[in-house]
């Protein structure tokens, strides 16, 4: 688009010698103010990276996820430290409890189905994968875990120690479980 400025009073473009000194300043301020712009959004977007490809890289120890599902939670979720507790997150997805009340009555259903299907979706295909014991971890999922944070690796076993608890196996180790005695496999 033609600026107004580089134009006379019937439209027709002037020609470079007859715009101003002042036009020109003025678009070296425009296009440094641009520029300074662009910097600052690009420093921005590679803070962004940073955290991103932490929060990818964390998602891909834990069972069930792969580069589809932990893409998936962060494109729609942005930033998972906007949430305070894992039951935030829970109930931003629609994974909780309907409930109904009145006066001394209490009826709980089924999940509210309430916020992001996608989400939702992939949450509950990852869950899928803890329905077992982690009798060995795999080739797979160890390289995944090199280099990981230990609190990364303790809360994919600490899932597993809640169910195992709950079942009344707390004591047996994962290698009595797959049924070895431990050292014989080194995938236990």
């Amino acid at each position: 688009m033609i600026c107004a400025r580089c134009t006379n009073r019937t439209g027709k473009i002037l020609p470079r010698t007859q715009v101003s000194n002042i036009d020109r300043s003025w678009a070296d301020k425009t296009i440094g103010f641009a520029l300074l712009l662009m910097i600052e959004s690009i420093s921005i977007l590679v803070a962004y990276v940073k955290l991103f490809i932490t929060h990818y890289t964390s998602l891909q120890a834990l069972r069930g996820v792969k580069t589809l599902t932990a893409m998936t939670i962060l494109s729609e979720l942005i930033d998972l430290n906007r949430f305070s507790s894992p039951r935030q997150l829970m109930a931003f997805v629609g994974l909780i409890p309907g409930e109904y009340s009145s006066g001394g009555k209490q009826w709980r259903g089924s999940i509210t189905k309430s916020g992001n299907t996608h989400v939702r979706r992939v949450l509950v295909e990852a869950a899928w994968h803890y329905r077992h014991s982690p009798r060995c971890t795999g080739e797979a999922i160890r390289k995944r875990r090199e280099g990981q944070p230990p609190e990364v690796i303790e809360k994919d076993h600490g899932a597993f120690a809640a169910d195992a608890e709950a079942r009344g196996r707390n004591g047996e180790s994962s290698t009595a479980l797959c049924g070895r005695p431990e050292g014989q496999d080194p995938r236990c």
